[in-house]
């Protein structure tokens, strides 16, 4: 089974979500990955009548969810190694998220079969102060409860048993590098150990060709070392720039992806372009369909 292509809602505005999510359908792209304040601004907002609503819109689109970014945007009192108060906050946060997940998973009217929760959010992880082995056990922590939880939903839901055991909602490690302001996780050595060391079935690996490219790591070993965890991908450039000029040897992370059989979700990640959003997209989308054809089984 060939890897799925998804595009990010980070890619236009709000006010071009209609006319954006009819142009993927006319390019070919069934999946749609979500970030939620993209969708409703503040997360206050987020009732079961406004989420039902968003999964309502994306079913009589005929699309599919494949993801969510961006989970803790706008809460900035949320880290992981300040205080045992905000770390609490940020793990009651995160299950909030899961559970907006999981509410697209849930029947009826389906929009998703999973939904990968790519964890970036790198201000977040500010050690603050903290070594390195400190904050590795504090995040063995904190990620393993996340897990947990995400495996335990799967099961209070009386959904299917996965083939490889992953939850229908997984929360995934994105390492992010030091030019986003992430000072730990920051490259493919940390973000891998912290998935390991956790080693929880609902904390898996995320891996996205500018982040490690700006991490000076090489894409094709990072991804033939790492392709038991890996359970997302990014097609980025850095900065989230669009596709004309690339930076990122996209071909080698193709031939990796390739050969590790990679079958999972392929996405594309650029910000938005204001009123050339659509025109930036649709290069990006050829790009990538031709880059990355034979992952996609084009």
């Amino acid at each position: 089974m060939p890897a799925s292509l998804a595009v990010s809602n980070i890619a236009w505005e709000l006010h071009q979500d209609d006319q954006a999510l009819d142009f993927l359908k006319e390019k070919g792209v069934g999946l749609l990955e979500v970030a939620p304040t993209k969708i409703i601004p503040e997360w206050i907002d987020f009732t079961p009548e406004a989420w039902g609503g968003f999964k309502k819109k994306i079913h009589d689109k005929g699309l599919r969810v494949s993801s969510f970014q961006a989970l803790s945007f706008k809460k900035n009192d949320l880290e992981i190694f300040h205080t045992d108060e905000s770390r609490r906050a940020y793990i009651d946060h995160t299950k909030f998220v899961i559970d907006l997940a999981y509410e697209l998973v849930k029947e009826p009217n389906s929009v998703a079969e999973s939904v990968r929760l790519v964890f970036g959010s790198p201000k977040t992880r500010d050690p603050r102060g903290k070594t390195y082995e400190e904050c590795l056990q504090i995040a063995t922590v904190f990620f393993r409860e996340l897990g947990e939880y995400c495996l335990n939903k799967h099961k209070e839901l009386g959904l299917e048993p996965t083939v490889d055991g992953v939850p229908a909602v997984c929360v995934c490690l994105e390492p992010n590098p030091k030019d986003y302001s992430c000072f730990f996780g920051y490259n493919i050595e940390q973000a891998s150990q912290i998935v390991r060391e956790t080693n929880n079935l609902g904390f898996r690996l995320h891996l996205d060709t500018a982040c490690l490219t700006m991490a000076g790591d090489d894409l094709y070993s990072a991804i033939k070392d790492n392709a038991d965890i890996v359970q997302h991908f990014h097609v980025s450039e850095p900065m989230l720039a669009k596709f004309h000029d690339v930076k990122c040897q996209h071909t080698r992370a193709a031939q990796a992806l390739k050969e590790i059989g990679y079958n999972k979700v392929v996405s594309i990640e650029m910000r938005s372009n204001g009123d050339d959003s659509l025109k930036e997209l649709g290069v990006a989308i050829d790009f990538v369909k031709n880059t990355y054809k034979e992952v996609l089984g084009l």
